[in-house]
């Protein structure tokens, strides 16, 4: 009889559900930063769309694969799953916490605000650019779950032979 899934198996699951959650929000939040970095800089609004979500997609492309070739590279303890599970959840709250200070206590001055609703009014005029950015946002989890099949499918052919 098989034993259902055992408490290690439980902390990995736990790592890729918060792990994907973490990679995302840390994604945004560095659009984020960047894009109101752009905004101050009074640079093109289509210029700040597609950099921000670039920015976005390669970043969170990239820490899909680091957190992979992470949790590949050993066999890690039941101690040290734990470890780094709690490592991954504190992470996920801390970006959290993190957006939120910036967002209350990064005060823009008066021409970032009017900067800022010159980058919103050209985004409403030009509603593809919406449709463009939800694409990409579930392009992430597409990308995430082909990376990780690949990974899947790699290591099987490893066993095998």
């Amino acid at each position: 009889m098989e034993k259902p899934l055992s408490n290690k198996n439980v902390y990995y699951l736990l790592i890729g559900a918060f792990s994907l959650f973490f990679f995302i929000e840390l994604s945004y939040f560095l659009g984020f930063i960047f894009r109101d970095l752009l905004i101050i800089s009074n640079q093109n609004p289509l210029l700040i769309f597609i950099l921000n979500e670039g920015l976005e997609f390669f970043s969170f492309i990239s820490f899909v694969i680091f957190g992979l070739r992470f949790l590949s590279r050993k066999n890690f303890t039941t101690k040290q799953i734990r470890s780094v599970t709690i490592f991954v959840i504190i992470s996920f709250v801390l970006t959290h916490v993190l957006q939120a200070f910036f967002r209350a206590f990064v005060d823009l001055e008066q021409t970032s605000l009017e900067r800022l609703e010159n980058y919103v009014s050209y985004l409403n005029k030009h509603y593809i650019l919406y449709l463009i950015a939800s694409l990409l946002s579930y392009s992430k989890y597409i990308i995430f779950v082909l990376i990780l099949f690949n990974y899947l499918r790699v290591n099987d052919f490893k066993i095998q032979s």
